[in-house]
């Protein structure tokens, strides 16, 4: 099974999560990215 969610407007916290401090005066590029759980053959372990 696959789940995919794509958060738009969302206001939760994990909406636009930060890692690290934002430096004043930097230019920042958005860094999109997909977060997957993935269980092994008898789903008893994620790989």
């Amino acid at each position: 099974m696959i789940i995919i969610k794509i958060l738009e407007n969302e206001e939760s916290s994990m909406a636009n999560p930060t890692f690290g401090e934002k430096k004043e005066n930097m230019t920042y590029q958005p860094r999109y990215g997909v977060y997957a759980v993935i269980p092994d053959a008898e789903k008893n372990k994620l790989s």
